[in-house]
């Protein structure tokens, strides 16, 4: 997942559906009624990964469709 400086998700996980970890366990992506917040960037294109030490990790619109799963999740409160 494309990640920039992002910000980590803390609280008492017992107030918000946690969706996603980073590596170190930290939050990447929750949501809390009908508020979501993520982290990272699932909703990176292609051209973000246009240096080549990035090209690797070029997800091939993978993350797109969990972005959408996020969403659907976070409707469906």
């Amino acid at each position: 997942m494309f990640f920039y400086d992002g910000c980590s998700l803390v609280g008492d996980a017992k107030n918000f559906q946690t969706i996603a970890h980073y590596g170190n366990g930290d939050a990447a992506a929750i949501i809390q009624g009908r508020i979501g917040l993520i982290g990272p960037h699932p909703e990176s294109d292609s051209y973000w990964y246009d240096r080549s030490y990035l090209q690797p990790y070029w997800h091939e619109y993978q993350h797109h469709r969990l972005l959408l799963a996020f969403v659907d999740q976070l409707m469906s409160n």
